[in-house]
């Protein structure tokens, strides 16, 4: 039923004994008629066949021949014929007899203290998590009601995978909301004006839905980190409608009517916008290339953010300035009503009225932040201008900014993860046992465990004596033992309070002697113990005894012992296989000579001690539909122990019955569990997991220099052996590697874009030296982070890094492009023209930098499943765009400035009768902006009601 679901690629079934068919053999009677064990299996094999022989076409009618042989119940396989004896038939009733059966038990599973059986379900590759945990439910409830409650069983759900992922998409949909809020707020401060304020809004939603648009058709699904992406993207689209809606209003504030000013605005900036979006676009293009489990997340976030930022731009110019126009008209109509003798004055009707009337109390807050903007807002012009007069004063400044940037990168850089573990409420450990553990040893080993965890899963979650314990109350609780370990699977009663249970598993490892004990919270991203943050260290090489010494050496480094602790003493260590070639043996060595007299190979031999001892496999059987083993088994008096294999009767094809040991040494030997191989050497791993407070490339160089390095330099890896790290490590490594290079092509295809735009190499450098400055600002907001909540650097957190490159050159766009302006078209001076475009363009860098960080903040500060996937490209893209645009007023005019010089001077050098024509001249003529003719405030802040 489990398997019948879509998306469900297999199901398994635990803890059970399956059914099988055995045929009980008397190996007295075998040879009392000159027959072996081998003998009754080819007879059942060679019987249980049906045939297909062809077909008559007769009249209308086609008859299919068909030989029946297979057998179709017990009796049936007992009247099996096995040979002849002086002309008499002797049957399989003859030797023994036929029943159904069960197999002997290979594992138990046990939930709450009850013995119980597991089914699994495992999701296919690419099928929708969503889908195929609802079509399990709806299976689960109809197998309840109609087969398992009238039995009085009950088939429960332990583990839902998508509660996480619910809970998650929950959170970051709440972010999204209140970082849209936040920057609604937030420009309705800066504006004043709730039609403008709306106008930015409607220009959010409109981008965010048609990211959604564009995500549905590339056939992508709408995911944890497809959310994230637009919950960032929120703080990046108010960009281009504020710079474009800024503008149009400081061109209306200076005279000019709402058509001419909403035409002029847009043709000032488009061309600054259009830069600003190609590059934060160009920086998603590597990323696409991008292989593993980042790649897959990197792409969603990049198509996400690319497809609102791409049509945000498009709204910004297409939608914002004819917005812009009608709101301006409107607004000179009520104000020219007003001053023609109108009612109401300086009051609006309807919803608008209620706006003035509300920000009414708060106009005195509002006022005092006026004053202080403007304080601040003349600081950073007088600073521009003092440096702006003084050569040697901004070389001194840009020198002190790049090597200010380059000691902080040195001293807040930190090691670096693979990807973050998320916070699934699952926690699972794996016990290793000593050597040679049989069923029951490894059930009594799993019932330790349960009485360990008790206190934490038999109490009731609404006691008081709950908030006694050191972790949160177990949910649900199971182990499996089988396949010579158990494992153990639990659940927190809270849902993010999950990894507080992995300390206490661990404790239980006291009560377990000679027993290794590992546990941790699942991976979000992998499956299985090795999955997250493990580095596999690989040991391989041709003697597995020289191996196994090797992997206790390094095991002992790194774990140490309580008197003198290891390399990473609070490390968990799971060797794969076991590092004790101790598990007890019985070796049976046929005696050629006198098996060969007695007719007797060592296959018939193995076979027959196989079925005399567990039973063996002799052919196929059908009961109900159903495909069961028919297997022949030795009656129990014959193998009731292995002191007892040595005497074990063994049917020879002469009629003799001889001991076992009449034909074979039994001898009691010892050897390794099982042997893994490696590129076709033998290999043994150690699957290291640091604790959560190293990360993992702080853990890959320790083992590396502490543990490799040491080995390789004493020549003990000399013969073939060698050592190497795998596995999560190997991830790390690779991804990493391509992360670095494709950081690098982000930055030089947005380079080459600016260069492009620009129409020059020169000023798209000093836009793009300030991506570097960000990083900085990046580093610094990450470690800050670090003081809050746990947030090492991880593959998905460099993703902010690479989106800082497409964010920090927006507000040096402005700039740089505002400058150019003024020097081409007004004639300003350079100087001038540096501090000019500064005093014009604060407003918007102060707004869309607010707006981006109010929209950030939730998905940084907020905690909950989920927070730990974006929570460190928050902290990255918060700290990068208030460094960067902190420096952006003052480094830019100044290295822009400079640069702007020494091109002049180069080229008045190189083509000295050709200045006038390249432009190093200004026109004979120059035409003032209108805002120099103003006086010196910066910023003419709007009021309610449109007034100024």
């Amino acid at each position: 039923a489990l398997e019948r679901v879509e998306g469900v690629s297999n199901s398994n079934v635990l803890g059970g004994r399956e059914e099988e068919l055995q045929v009980i053999i008397d190996p007295q009677r075998l040879a009392a008629r000159g027959l072996t064990i081998n003998d009754v299996r080819q007879a059942l094999r060679s019987q249980n066949v049906d045939t297909a022989g062809g077909d008559y076409w007769e009249g209308k009618r086609r008859y299919i021949v068909r030989t029946l042989g297979q057998f179709r119940s017990p009796e049936q396989v007992e009247n099996a014929i096995l040979a002849r004896r002086d002309g008499i038939p002797v049957y399989v009733r003859d030797v023994g007899h036929a029943e159904l059966s069960y197999k002997k038990p290979d594992g138990f599973v046990r939930r709450f203290g009850t013995t119980c059986i597991a089914i699994n379900a495992q999701r296919a590759v690419g099928a929708n998590v969503l889908k195929v945990m609802d079509g399990l439910k709806a299976a689960n409830r109809t197998l309840n009601e109609n087969l398992l409650h009238p039995q009085g069983l009950e088939l429960v759900q332990v583990y839902d995978e998508s509660d996480y992922i619910v809970s998650a998409m929950g959170l970051v949909r709440d972010n999204l909301l209140w970082g849209s809020l936040f920057t609604f707020v937030t420009l309705l401060i800066f504006l004043r004006s709730g039609r403008s304020t709306v106008i930015i809004f409607m220009h959010i939603l409109i981008s965010t839905i048609g990211a959604f648009l564009v995500m549905a058709l590339m056939g992508r699904s709408l995911n944890v980190p497809a959310l994230g992406g637009l919950a960032f993207a929120v703080g990046m689209l108010v960009d281009n409608a504020i710079v474009m809606l800024e503008n149009i209003y400081r061109r209306h504030q200076l005279g000019e009517s709402p058509e001419v000013a909403s035409v002029k605005g847009a043709s000032e900036v488009w061309a600054a916008l259009l830069n600003a979006t190609l590059a934060n676009l160009a920086v998603f293009i590597p990323v696409l290339f991008i292989r593993e489990e980042a790649g897959q997340l990197f792409r969603d976030i990049a198509i996400a953010i690319s497809a609102a930022v791409a049509l945000s731009m498009l709204v910004a110019v297409a939608v914002v300035p004819t917005a812009a126009m009608r709101i301006l008209a409107r607004d000179d109509q009520r104000l020219s009503h007003l001053h023609n003798g109108g009612p109401r004055a300086g009051r609006r009707r309807g919803w608008l009225g209620l706006l003035d009337a509300a920000s009414e109390p708060v106009a005195p807050l509002l006022a005092f932040f006026d004053r202080l903007a403007l304080a601040l807002v003349e600081t950073l012009l007088s600073v521009n201008r003092r440096l702006q007069g003084s050569t040697f004063a901004r070389l001194v400044l840009v020198l002190l900014v790049f090597a200010g940037s380059s000691v902080a990168t040195w001293l807040f850089l930190p090691k670096v993860e693979y990807l973050p573990s998320g916070n699934r409420n699952l926690v699972i450990a794996i016990l290793l046992p000593p050597p040679g553990y049989n069923l029951e040893q490894l059930l009594a080993m799993g019932n330790t465990v349960e009485a360990g965890l008790q206190p934490y899963w038999d109490i009731d979650p609404d006691d008081p004596k709950v908030r006694q314990l050191d972790a949160p109350p177990i949910d649900d609780f199971f182990f499996v033992a089988r396949n010579r370990q158990v494992f153990v699977g639990v659940r927190s009663g809270h849902p993010t309070r999950a990894a507080e249970l992995v300390p206490v598993i661990q404790r239980l490892a006291d009560k377990l002697p000679g027993t290794i004990l590992v546990a941790k919270q699942t991976s979000l991203f992998e499956q299985g113990l090795t999955a997250g943050r493990t580095v596999d260290v690989e040991i391989t090489g041709p003697d597995i005894h020289k191996l196994v010494a090797l992997g206790g050496r390094i095991f002992g480094q790194l774990r140490g012992t309580p008197q003198q602790p290891g390399l990473m003493p609070m490390a968990q260590v799971f060797p794969s296989p076991s590092l004790d070639l101790s598990n007890p043996e019985v070796w049976i060595v046929p005696k050629l000579e006198q098996a060969a007299d007695l007719q007797v190979t060592p296959e018939d031999m193995g076979y027959a001690v196989d079925a005399l001892v567990d039973g063996a496999y002799a052919t196929d059987y059908y009961t109900g539909g159903d495909k069961i083993d028919l297997r022949i088994v030795g009656e129990e008096q014959f193998a009731k122990n292995s002191q007892s294999l040595a005497s074990l009767p063994i049917a020879t094809p002469t009629g003799q019955l001889v001991p076992l040991e009449a034909v074979a040494d039994v001898v009691i030997q010892s050897g390794p569990e099982q042997i893994n191989h490696r590129t076709r050497q033998r290999a043994i791993t150690l699957q290291v997991t640091p604790p959560t407070t190293m990360p993992l490339e702080a853990a890959m160089d320790l083992i590396s220099t502490q543990v490799i390095e040491p080995l390789r330099a004493s020549g003990e890896l000399t013969g073939g052996y060698n050592i190497a790290l795998a596995g999560t490590a190997d991830k790390l490594r690779s991804t990493w590697t391509s992360l670095k290079w494709n950081l690098a092509l982000a930055v030089l295809i947005t380079y080459l874009l600016m260069a492009a735009t620009f129409e020059s190499w020169v000023y798209p450098f000093v836009v793009i030296v300030t991506v570097p400055i960000g990083a900085v600002g990046g580093f610094i907001g990450l470690w800050l982070l670090n003081w809050y909540v746990l947030q090492p650097l991880d593959v998905l957190t460099m993703l902010g890094f690479i989106m800082l490159v497409g964010t920090v050159v927006n507000n040096p766009i402005l700039i740089v492009e505002q400058s150019l302006n003024h020097v081409r078209e007004d004639g300003l001076p350079i100087s001038e023209a540096v501090v000019e475009s500064v005093r014009t363009r604060i407003r918007p860098i102060f707004m869309t930098t607010l707006g981006g960080l109010v929209g950030l903040l939730p998905l940084v500060i907020a905690p909950g499943a989920g927070s730990e996937l974006y929570r460190g490209i928050g902290a990255v893209l918060l700290g990068g765009l208030l460094v960067s645009t902190v420096v952006t007023l003052v480094f830019v005019p100044a290295l822009l400035s400079l640069m702007m010089e020494f091109r002049e001077r180069m080229l008045a050098w190189l083509w000295p009768s050709r200045r006038e024509e390249l432009g190093l001249v200004p026109p004979p003529t120059p035409r003032l902006p209108p805002a120099a003719e103003e006086r010196p405030v910066p910023v003419e802040l709007p009021i309610p009601g449109g007034r100024t």
